[in-house]
């Protein structure tokens, strides 16, 4: 197994599913490829938090009435619509930012 997917399966499922010479490898991975490692590490963390989103947002949706077999239609669109909206979100924080800095030069 190659290494770097050794140590995915070591961050994402624990010690428990490797033998001891895999997590010899997965721990001799990190400490010659820190940032490699790091962004294994990150990239798990991310995929965690959108799976806790979108279980989220089933619950949500089928709370207010939604039928749960259309939900994975309807996601693509709440999620896209999040999006957007933090991309506004962001724009928009951006643009105070930058009046409030253009503001104090006066």
């Amino acid at each position: 197994m190659k290494t770097e997917k050794l140590f995915e399966k070591f961050v994402a499922d624990g010690p428990d599913g490797l033998t001891v010479e895999e997590l010899r490898e997965a721990f001799d991975f990190e400490e010659r490829e820190p940032q490699l490692a790091l962004t294994v590490r990150l990239r798990d963390e991310a995929a965690k938090r959108d799976r806790e989103r979108k279980d989220l947002m089933r619950e949500t949706y089928v709370r207010q009435g939604g039928d749960l077999s259309q939900f994975e239609a309807a996601y693509r669109q709440l999620a896209e619509s999040q999006r957007r909206q933090a991309l506004e979100q962001a724009e928009n924080d951006v643009k105070g930012a930058s009046f409030r800095r253009m503001r104090e030069g006066f």
